[in-house]
């Protein structure tokens, strides 16, 4: 017998809109921080952004893991294509790409040190998440079906 794990896919689910409301929600903060503190060069202002920055990382992060994560629980995975693998590619890329809108937007603002920082933040980031995300989902994508143990 397959193990059921809809209630455990509903459940990561729900964390995953979870997860992407408040990865917008803190995205969208930061720039209205970054627009709106009176002297965003203090370094109480780049604190509080820094920390900002951090936060929409680990909340990115965690969004990715929890997404591919449910790959892990679909019994037939149809075989890559061109297509899936050039979909794959693009969104590592597109995610990849899109970590360092948040430090260019640093950068408009002259603020050098806190760009910086967060752009290494975000490169060892992704560089994470490509060992622990986007590997193993390969990976898991190319084995093809799973046989589940039976009870």
């Amino acid at each position: 017998m397959t193990e059921e794990y809809s209630d455990y896919l509903m459940h990561r689910s729900h964390l995953i809109t979870i997860l992407a409301l408040m990865s917008g929600f803190t995205f969208t903060a930061t720039i209205i921080l970054v627009t709106r503190l009176p002297d965003p060069n203090s370094v109480f202002s780049q604190v509080i952004l820094l920390f900002a920055a951090i936060l929409l990382n680990v909340f990115v992060f965690l969004l990715l893991l929890n997404t591919v994560n449910i790959y892990f629980y679909i019994q037939n995975i149809p075989e890559p294509t061109r297509t899936t693998n050039f979909i794959s590619l693009m969104s590592v890329i597109g995610i990849g790409l899109w970590g360092f809108l948040l430090p260019f937007i640093f950068f408009v603002f002259n603020l050098t040190l806190l760009a910086s920082v967060c752009t290494i933040i975000w490169t060892l980031i992704l560089i994470t998440g490509i060992i622990v995300i986007w590997k193993p989902f390969e990976q898991r994508r190319r084995a093809g079906p799973v046989n589940h143990r039976k009870n």
